[in-house]
């Protein structure tokens, strides 16, 4: 069956833990690998770009 991951004929709790160990052993990649660094969500991008042009519309003017 579909899920039955110990070849016991059923798809219960032990092949969950079968699942969970794998996932546990790969590190928690996804298959085929994951991204090699961590990438910021776009809203973490829009409020450092609001604080920089926040910080650029505050700094002294030149005459």
């Amino acid at each position: 069956a579909v899920g039955d991951f110990n070849y016991d004929g059923t798809i219960d709790s032990n092949d969950y833990d079968k699942i969970d160990s794998a996932w546990l052993f790969s590190g928690g990649a996804l298959l085929g690998g994951g991204a090699p660094f961590p990438v910021p969500e776009p809203a973490t991008l829009a409020l450092l770009a609001a604080g920089g042009l926040g910080l650029l519309a505050r700094r002294p003017r030149r005459r």
